[in-house]
This record gives C-alpha cells, sequence and structure tokens, in this order.
C-alpha cells in the first residue's frame, strides 16, 4: 500500500498561522469540517494536548499529534504546513514546521502506526521536509508524497522503532570514556565499535561495577554491615589504565532493520534483554532497541 493512497488532499492545509499549538490545531480541525463535518474540533483539540502532555515526548521539526475517540469513523490523516517555524511545545528538540496529525477510530489497529512510521523514514532523510515545507498548496504537498513512492509496509520494523545510533566506544577507549558516555546519556549498554563504525561487542555498566566488588561478597546474605567505599575508590583510580577491550563481551543480540516487531519483542521480553543493537549488512550500527521504544512508539506513541 502506498501512503499516498489513504491521504486526502483536502485534509492537507498550508501556510497555517498560529502564535501556540491550540492555535495550529484548531485551524486544521476547522478547515478539515469541511471535508469532515460531524467533527468536535474543541474536543479534538483538548484531547490532542491532554495527550501530548501526558506523553512529554519531544519533536524534531515535525509534530506527531494523534487522538483516538469514538467520534472518528475512520483513520483520517491531517496535514499541516506552517508558515513559519514553531516550537509546539516546550519540550520540543528543534521548532516544527510540519504537523501530522492523526484522528484514529476506535476500529483502526495498526495502520495508523506503520502510516506514520512511512512518515517518520521520509522525514528522516535530509531535505525531504524542506520540500513538503516548501509546498506551496495541498496539490503540491500530495504529489511529492506521491513522488516519494513511500510505501506502507505490512509490518512495523526494527527500523521504525529504533532509536537511531552511530556513536559508542571503541576497544582502545580507556574505561573513563565509557563511563562518561554511561552518565552522559543516561545509557546501560554501549555498543563496542571499530573505526569504519561496525559492532564489535558491547559493554555493560552492570557489568563494570561489578569487577570492581570482591566475589566472596555476593555469595553473602546480610549485607547490612558492609559500608566500604573501596570498590569505587577502585575505579576512580584504575578507569585510566583500563581500556574498553577489559570489558566488552559479545553483542547479547544484533538484528537487521526490517526485523518485524514480535520478532523482537519476544527475546526483549523473555530473555530479558535490555538493549539489542540493530545493524545494516555490513554489521554496521544503525541504531538501538529497548522496551522503552515499544512502550513509547507502539503503545504510546
Amino acid at each position: 500500500m502506498k501512503l499516498a493512497s489513504i491521504l486526502n488532499e483536502n485534509l492537507i492545509f498550508t501556510g497555517l498561522r498560529g502564535q501556540e499549538r491550540r492555535d495550529i490545531y484548531g485551524e486544521m480541525l476547522r478547515r478539515a469540517t469541511s471535508e469532515l463535518p460531524e467533527l468536535p474540533v474543541r474536543k479534538v483539540v483538548d484531547g490532542l494536548i491532554e495527550r501530548e502532555d501526558s506523553l512529554c515526548l519531544p519533536y524534531e521539526g515535525a509534530a506527531l499529534p494523534h487522538l483516538r475517540l469514538p467520534e472518528f469513523n475512520d483513520l483520517h490523516i491531517l496535514i499541516g504546513v506552517l508558515e513559519k517555524p514553531l516550537r509546539i511545545k516546550e519540550s520540543d528538540a528543534t521548532p516544527c514546521q510540519l504537523v501530522v496529525l492523526s484522528l484514529i477510530s476506535e476500529n483502526t489497529s495498526d495502520l495508523y502506526l506503520k502510516a506514520l512510521s512511512a512518515f517518520v523514514r521520509y522525514l528522516g532523510k535530509a531535505g525531504n521536509r524542506e520540500k513538503l515545507i516548501a509546498a506551496g498548496s495541498p496539490a503540491e504537498v500530495l504529489e511529492i508524497l506521491r513522488a516519494a513512492d513511500l510505501e506502507v509496509r505490512k509490518t512495523i520494523t526494527a527500523e521504525d522503532l529504533m532509536t537511531p545510533r552511530q556513536d559508542g566506544v571503541r576497544p582502545q577507549d580507556a574505561l573513563s570514556v565509557a563511563l562518561d558516555l554511561f552518565s552522559r546519556e543516561k545509557r546501560r549498554i554501549l555498543p563496542v565499535l571499530d573505526d569504519q563504525g561496525q559492532l564489535l561487542g558491547e559493554i555493560a555498566a552492570r557489568e563494570v561495577i561489578r569487577r570492581f566488588i570482591p566475589e566472596y561478597i555476593f555469595m553473602m546474605e546480610n549485607l547490612n554491615f558492609l559500608t566500604s567505599f573501596e570498590p569505587f575508590d577502585r575505579i576512580f583510580r584504575e578507569e585510566t589504565s583500563h581500556t574498553v577491550r577489559d570489558f566488552m563481551r559479545p553483542p547479547t543480540l544484533a538484528i537487521p532493520a526490517d526485523m518485524p516487531l514480535i520478532q523482537f519483542t519476544v527475546p526483549l521480553v523473555r530473555d530479558k534483554i535490555s538493549t539489542i543493537f540493530v545493524v545494516d549488512s555490513e554489521q554496521k550500527l544503525l541504531g538501538e532497541l529497548s522496551i522503552q521504544n515499544i512502550i513509547e512508539k507502539v503503545l504510546r506513541g
């Protein structure tokens, strides 16, 4: 199925003006009433904003609000092009000039997620967002998307949900480099890469700390008497003399970008894997997946 085939030119709006998201969403919905006359504009605007505020997911250049209500009889995707960039929410990484607003019926299953995935893949490529923003009319927006020949995939894949990554640590890096990255990006597992970006292994924060704690302590049941700071003092003293190679292990799981959602969800849950790496055919790192990606992008997003 092509993305353009499920879009309606009458639900594409250019030249939108507004000082805040309520203005923008309200204007899009009011224009949409010519096509959807029963649309409860105020209720929908309130619902969109309430949902955004509850999720606290930042937008980056394009806003993707969505709402499921019994009043909707189908999936309706509204596209809005703003005259000027606007920071939709305070938490947004960058101002937005494009809004893809989804109204989802109770009977719509995963079609809207697949459609949004197609949009995200398209907008993630350099220059595509600018093409849509420069469009002068709804017909031109639709023609741009039609020419892009975007496919709505039959299933949601690892590429759709992953957090894109190209960073990691190298085997020869000092342990302190990994500790800095664990702290700065609040990650528990880091990929170990060669100079070409190929995945060699992983390093786990839990395992690093464990290696500095004497083994006999893990055999104790009663830890109430322990007060020593010595393991952490050793880390401080030795973090520049140890290398990542001393702590790395083979990747727990590395998967291709086209692996379907259910196939990588099962090992995440069954085997309690915290991080899955997504790689291309040459084993170069593309991104990472965790349960959080599934919660944010499937169950809530």
